[in-house]
């Protein structure tokens, strides 16, 4: 018996009304429905093709769970399996009908665990169908579609690939919507500018519809799902992008002690823009506990080994430092190979799921924060940097796995081609990318935990003199003041616009969320 005729049976849930009432009662507690029966359940679980989760029910606490270990405490009422489009649009006529809060979920990466909520989870994670195009070399991915997979499918099968982030087991969907870079995107762009078409269902305030949205259909709504980031407008359920060929990349991993580490970060942001758009490069200043801080360069070339090498020479320079290479590197490699990232293989990369019986990706605890530079850090600005991780290495509460990782990822070349107007995604005048990650283990004492933010808040608030304006919408920070004009700059007035159009009753809504232009900010 599967799940779905488990819960038709009443078996578990609905044999008696004394097996239900809690699951009944929280259900009126987190939607304010006070008329919610098990019919009503009931009628959701008929109208679905997926299955539909409770609390009480085996597999609950995998379907429910995210990335990051530090949203455990957020719990469902239900989530539901969406295997369908008409599954969406039968979980959001549901919402709507008896006042529930939901959330759209993909790959449940989102920094602040705002994919979850105390309602109804929509997971359109099942909907993960894939096609190619060779006519056009367009791919058409359903939108539950996890990076990795699609890398696979498409590098398999066709030989080319759709510019991505670096972490593989992200959703494409929540990836695309708010911008999406990676180790090829200086030369082919944002993942979002890959955007062709995409499949919507939204609510416009009388009834639940799905649209295409392109350059012709619907065109603000495309204008908007290219950097407006994920759950503001309507659950996206597919998406055509453009694919470019690949076969090998060369890659490098260069370490620097850190004694050398300032004259490194001077040259890195004052070269790497100006560097081919063929060769991607990751500045990470990292530290740990009882250990010396590192400056790490991860670099990924779409050129031979040795032109990569060549280009390198510059911030090889015995001037700057003694480089070390890692990770048996430089090399060349299939592009598959470099794909996985830190995973070692594909099961490391999936949860463990009925799709995934293998599956063994290991969820972390963690807190960032992000900036764009559009201008060099300067000396005083390292010194800041320099104090903070010296100080981290210097602190016990900072044990076990606990690290930290200042990464910049080098913007500038195809990314800064696009007017900041032409999408929605308004970071088109930067040198890159910063993303101040602390991590801990997921199992660490509170104490840690609290010490581990109090100091990654501390590092972040003292780097802002430093920085721009500007923050990357795809590494949402529950912390962030004014984050809105962070993360959509001159963007935002048409962004709410837009909100107004196709979301008027704000059905969408989380923290962050885009309001429409007939609200106040919040």
């Amino acid at each position: 018996m599967d799940r779905r005729d488990f819960l038709r049976t009443g078996a578990f849930v609905f044999g008696t009304m004394a097996a239900s009432a809690p699951v009944m009662a929280a259900f009126r507690a987190a939607s304010g429905a006070p008329a919610l029966s098990d019919s009503d359940i009931q009628s959701l679980a008929d109208a679905l093709q997926g299955d539909l989760i409770l609390k009480t029910m085996p597999g609950y606490q995998v379907a429910s769970q995210l990335y990051n270990t530090r949203f455990d405490g957020i719990q469902p009422l239900a989530v539901a399996q969406c295997q369908s489009e008409a599954d969406v649009v039968a979980c959001m006529q549901w919402c709507i009908q008896h006042d529930i809060r939901f959330r759209a979920r993909a790959g449940g990466h989102n920094y602040c665990g705002w994919s979850s909520c105390e309602g109804l989870v929509i997971d359109v994670g099942p909907m993960k169908s894939m096609s190619y195009e060779s006519s056009t070399t367009h791919a058409v991915f359903g939108a539950g579609c996890q990076l990795v997979d699609v890398y696979h499918y498409l590098g398999t099968n066709h030989g080319r690939v759709v510019p991505g982030g670096t972490c593989p087991s992200v959703g494409l969907t929540g990836l695309l919507l708010g911008g999406g870079q990676g180790m090829i995107s200086r030369k082919y762009g944002m993942t979002s500018d890959q955007l062709i078409e995409a499949r919507v269902v939204y609510y416009d305030g009388n009834e639940v519809k799905v649209v295409p949205c392109n350059q012709s259909v619907n065109p603000d709504l495309y204008w908007a799902l290219r950097g407006g980031g994920g759950g503001n407008f309507g659950i996206v359920t597919s998406m055509k992008v453009k694919t470019y060929e690949i076969d090998t990349i060369s890659s490098a991993v260069i370490t620097w002690t850190w004694a050398d580490a300032q004259k490194v970060l001077e040259k890195w942001m004052t070269w790497g823009p100006d560097v081919t758009e063929l060769m991607s490069m990751n500045l990470i200043l990292t530290s740990k506990y009882q250990s010396d801080p590192r400056a790490i360069l991860a670099v990924a070339c779409l050129d031979t080994t040795s032109n990569m090498v060549g280009y390198l020479s510059d911030i090889l320079d015995p001037s700057i430092g003694t480089p070390q290479y890692q990770n048996d590197t430089p090399k060349n490699e299939p592009w598959l190979t470099y794909s996985l990232g830190s995973c070692h293989n594909y099961d490391e990369c999936h949860f463990e799921s009925d799709d995934w019986p293998t599956g063994d990706l290991k969820r972390k605890a963690y807190k960032s924060h992000s900036d764009y530079y559009t201008q060099p850090i300067t000396q005083d600005g390292f010194d800041v940097i320099d104090h903070w991780l010296q100080a981290r290495t210097a602190n016990p509460a900072m044990t076990g796995g606990a690290s930290f990782h200042l990464d910049l990822n080098g913007s500038a070349s195809e990314i800064n081609k696009v007017a900041s107007d032409a999408t929605a995604f308004v970071h088109r005048d930067t040198i890159c990318c910063a993303q101040y990650t602390t991590y801990w283990e997921p199992n660490a004492h509170c104490d840690v935990v609290e010490q581990n933010l109090e100091w990654s808040r501390g590092f972040y608030a003292a780097m802002q003199p430093f920085s721009s304006d500007q923050s990357y919408q795809n590494y949402c920070d529950d912390e962030l003041v004014d984050w809105a004009n962070r993360y959509y700059g001159a963007n935002l007035h048409r962004l709410r616009k837009i909100k107004h159009e196709y979301d008027p009753d704000n059905l969408f809504t989380f923290p962050q969320s885009i309001p429409p232009i007939t609200g106040g900010m919040p």
